[in-house]
């Protein structure tokens, strides 16, 4: 049984809407190494979700998270957002030891406005010598890129799927059905032929993800055989 795997969001009735801010760099600065199509989903320059490998000239040293207080929707272990995966040094350390060297990772200091922990400011953060900054520093996160791309669909099993060899995750009637055999030995992947994109992780890693207490995360069975 594979998963998908998605960042749970604030709860409804704060009514206080989150977003993320980019400090000290840019998420544009991130470029697709390799642009050769296949034959999955189209990978274009400024796609983030295409399980190719990339370079960053300018990415950003901080983020800032804007919404509800801590109080009322924790920072967690993953955080998804704008395309990019947010995780925490313990979550980074889990996916090095099941995929070790596969995937990218980019450290960033995490702010989260409004709140002030001084004394945890360390020389070298996204802070700089900014005060308000110093005051607003949480945490030190990792900007993730997956880079597996997998095409572990079976069409035959699968549907609906498009002429083109697509399968649409939209839809009622929707069946999703992994090959075993094609995604053997993978934890975190993209499908390539999946419209729209969202990460697939392994039982195996969903397992450790249970096992290790991770928050921030929901997870849908995906059937495999």
């Amino acid at each position: 049984m594979a998963y998908t795997l998605l960042s749970t969001g604030p709860p409804l009735e704060s009514n206080i809407p989150l977003y993320w801010e980019a400090l000290g760099g840019s998420l544009d600065s991130f470029q697709i190494d390799d642009l050769t199509q296949d034959a999955g989903l189209k990978v274009i320059q400024g796609l983030r979700q295409t399980g190719r490998r990339m370079s960053a000239q300018n990415p950003p040293k901080a983020m800032r998270r804007v919404g509800p207080s801590l109080k009322v929707f924790a920072l967690g272990d993953y955080t998804f957002w704008s395309d990019i995966h947010i995780v925490s040094p313990r979550l980074h350390a889990l996916i090095e030891r099941m995929e070790p060297g596969a995937h990218q990772f980019w450290p960033v200091d995490v702010h989260v406005a409004g709140y002030r922990n001084e004394e945890d400011y360390f020389e070298g953060s996204g802070g700089g010598d900014d005060p308000a900054l110093r005051r607003e520093l949480f945490d030190r996160r990792y900007l993730m890129n997956v880079c597996n791309r997998l095409d572990g669909i079976d069409l035959e099993a699968s549907q609906p799927i498009t002429e083109r060899g697509f399968l649409s995750y939209r839809g009622k009637d929707r069946r999703i059905v992994l090959d075993r055999r094609r995604i053997a030995g993978r934890h975190l992947w993209y499908e390539m032929r999946l419209n729209p994109r969202m990460l697939i992780v392994s039982e195996a890693f969903a397992d450790a993800l249970r096992a290790e207490d991770m928050t921030g995360f929901g997870l849908t069975a995906i059937e495999e055989h």
